[in-house]
C-alpha cells in the first residue's frame, strides 16, 4: 500500500480522530462566541444606562439654563426699571432744585428792603406773633428756613 492509509478501519479511526478534534475545537469556539455574545449584551445594556444617564443630564442642564435665563431677564427688567426710576427721581429733584433756588431768589430779593426798613411800632408785635407761624409754614429745607429770620430781621 504506497502511503496510503492500509485499511479502510484505520481510514475510518483517523476520521472519527480528526472529526473529534474539530468537535472540541467547535465547542470550544462555541463557547467563545457565546462569552462574546454575553460580553457584547452587558457592554449594550451599560451603554443604554450611560446613555439614559447622559440624557437625564442634559435636560437637567437644559432646565436650569432656562432657569438662569428666565432670572437673568427678570434681571436686566429690574435694573431697566431701577434706572427709569432713578431717571425720574433725578428728575423731580431737579424741579425741587429749581423751586428752591426760584424761593431762595424771592427771599433775597425782599430780604434788603426788609432789613433796611424798620417795623412800623404798631405792628411789630403782629409780626413777631406771626413769625413761628410763618416759620411753620415755610418747606422743611434748611436752605430756605434760615433765610426768614434774616429777612425779618430790622437792620
Amino acid at each position: 500500500m504506497n502511503g496510503t492509509t492500509s485499511t479502510p478501519a484505520s481510514a475510518i479511526y483517523q476520521l472519527n480522530t480528526t472529526a473529534e478534534q474539530m468537535a472540541g475545537s467547535s465547542e470550544e469556539l462555541a463557547a467563545t462566541s457565546n462569552d462574546i455574545a454575553q460580553n457584547c449584551h452587558a457592554a449594550a445594556e451599560r451603554t443604554t444606562r450611560a446613555t439614559k444617564e447622559i440624557s437625564d443630564m442634559i435636560r437637567t442642564i437644559q432646565q436650569e439654563t432656562r432657569t438662569a435665563i428666565v432670572s437673568m431677564e427678570e434681571g436686566v427688567r429690574g435694573t431697566e426699571k431701577g434706572a427709569t426710576e432713578a431717571a425720574q427721581l433725578e428728575s423731580a429733584l431737579q424741579a425741587i432744585l429749581e423751586q428752591v433756588n426760584a424761593v431762595t431768589m424771592q427771599v433775597s430779593q425782599i430780604a434788603p428792603p426788609l432789613r433796611n426798613r424798620p417795623p412800623p411800632p404798631e405792628r411789630s408785635p403782629a409780626i413777631l406773633t406771626r413769625y413761628p407761624r410763618l416759620l411753620r409754614g415755610l418747606p422743611k429745607a434748611p436752605r430756605i428756613r434760615h433765610l426768614l429770620p434774616l429777612a425779618l430781621q430790622s437792620g
